[in-house]
């Protein structure tokens, strides 16, 4: 007898990957998996894409030697979550030929560039990466013109919270050394 389902059950990442090789969504369609939801990802405007560039080349010009940078790839999260960040720093060790996807054990810094997303990168997936144990996650804040900087994760929560403005240096809670002007990342008037 088949099972009737009364409430959503969550899809696994498993079962995520064979829709796509299955062709089940349109190639063109940008999807990622929160908590056993699928979400459409939005579109990247001018000024995230600018913030994204910003970011790849200032890491891979100061620490390339220290992280693997990776722009908007898959992380997995556990059975239920493969977000999108904008940017990753994931250890040395990553193995780019053992064809697997990276996950918070190889996540050193999770950041997010946020307008319109803002809302859900803030309550949908933060938890996310603070429930994974990803040791740092910044919030390029693009409405408000800052870096939101969340680290030290327990139970689900990032312990330490920073904002840094126009001017000031972002100086990781967790990376020994690693120091980002603000300035080279946001644009201000």
């Amino acid at each position: 007898m088949a099972q009737v389902l009364t409430k959503p059950r969550p899809i696994t990442v498993e079962e995520f990957r064979r829709m796509v090789e299955a062709n089940v969504f349109p190639a063109d369609e940008r999807l990622e998996l929160l908590e056993g939801q699928l979400f459409p990802m939005s579109p990247i405007n001018p000024g995230h894409a600018t913030s994204v560039r910003r970011l790849i080349r200032f890491f891979s010009e100061h620490y390339l030697d220290r992280f693997l940078v990776d722009a908007q790839n898959p992380l997995l999260l556990g059975p239920h979550a493969l977000p999108q960040p904008d940017l990753s720093l994931l250890q040395l060790s990553y193995q780019l030929e053992d064809h697997r996807l990276p996950s918070a054990e190889d996540a050193l810094l999770v950041i997010e560039v946020s307008d319109h997303t803002l809302t859900k990168d803030r309550r949908q997936k933060l938890p996310l990466y603070a429930k994974a144990g990803v040791p740092e996650t910044w919030i390029v804040n693009l409405k408000q013109n800052q870096i939101e900087v969340y680290a030290h994760p327990r139970q689900g929560t990032y312990q330490d919270q920073q904002v840094y403005r126009q001017g000031q240096t972002v100086v990781s809670a967790t990376l020994e050394g690693l120091q980002v002007p603000v300035d080279q990342i946001l644009t201000f008037p």
